[in-house]
């Protein structure tokens, strides 16, 4: 059970910022019919959800996780097999692809976890690469599922899951931070081995971290493959692996709240230029605002303002 702490410092800032975030979501479509605004809103969403899953585990415990995009592809793939196979509520191959994304994220996260610092790293970045090639060679059409959205062909309805996709995980998530169970994680990422001495398990406690990063991350996969009607391998590629930590990262890491204001710069502002040229060089322009950021302010954007924490160990 999660007990929740008393907040510090700045109060319920961070909550309230969520709820703002969940306010304009929830009232855009009575504000305007345009449907490129209502695109960019559910893309802002899907790279909100998995920034914000890759920061409760790599923000919280300090474990660096290059590898988000694991989850995040076969949440995608979960979802584009159950629906064009099988016909499946949307819904139900909705759940059961975020479910899928913790499995099979535990048969890679059990051994991995295991390892520290750069190893870590260099294992969690190879698995998504990994998967990404092997499924050229078991799925004809090189690798690809495609017609995933043809029981879902209404933007009015994958709009709406994903505000409610973001509303949950974003409470979720900030919640888990501020309990009892966020401290222990925090715990971790301070100084493990203290924390083992003290008596705390954890590779218990970042087991469950993982399972709940693997299960939203999945879940954004889902929604994803749902609204482009395609699951492919680049799903598993560099730009999924590599965003989520610039945004957090730009945003403010181990805050929840970061990740959020990260996803909106990169995704939102990046698409509502309509610039081809920009659109195109998102990772190299991602890139380049993160070291401004980083120089100037190198906990983050909130981070900085509010607390948080450095790239890095």
């Amino acid at each position: 059970m999660l007990h929740f702490r008393s907040f510090r410092g700045i109060g319920h800032a961070p909550l309230y910022v969520i709820v703002g975030f969940i306010t304009i979501l929830s009232v855009l479509p009575f504000v305007t019919d345009n449907q490129f605004y209502r695109g960019v809103a559910v893309l802002v969403c899907i790279n909100a959800v998995i920034a914000m899953a890759w920061d409760v585990f790599s923000g919280l415990t300090g474990y660096l996780n290059f590898g988000i995009a694991f989850s995040f592809g076969v949440g995608g793939y979960i979802a584009a097999y159950l629906s064009t196979n099988f016909a499946l509520n949307p819904l139900v191959s909705f759940i059961l692809s975020g479910l899928g994304a913790v499995a099979l994220g535990l048969v890679i996260g059990a051994p991995s976890l295991r390892l520290k610092g750069h190893f870590f790293i260099l294992v969690s970045l190879l698995v998504p690469l990994a998967s990404s090639s092997l499924l050229n060679y078991l799925i004809v059409q090189d690798g690809s599922i495609f017609g995933v959205n043809q029981l879902i062909n209404n933007t009015s309805y994958i709009y709406i899951n994903a505000v409610a996709l973001f509303s949950v995980a974003a409470l979720s998530m900030y919640f888990v931070s501020e309990s009892n169970f966020g401290l222990l994680l925090k715990a971790i990422r301070e100084n493990e081995i203290a924390a083992e001495a003290s008596g705390l398990n954890t590779g218990r406690y970042k087991m469950i971290a993982f399972s709940i990063s693997s299960f939203y991350a999945g879940l954004a996969g889902a929604l994803y493959v749902f609204l482009n009607g395609v699951a492919s391998p680049t799903d598993f590629g560099l730009t999924f692996s590599a965003l989520p930590v610039m945004m957090a990262a730009l945003g403010g890491m181990g805050t929840i709240v970061g990740p959020i204001i990260g996803a909106s710069i990169v995704e939102g502002l990046i698409d509502l230029l309509r610039i081809d040229v920009i659109q195109d060089a998102r990772l190299l322009i991602a890139s380049l605002l993160l070291l401004i950021v980083l120089i100037y302010a190198p906990r983050g954007l909130w981070g900085t303002l509010f607390g948080g924490r450095k790239l890095g160990r």
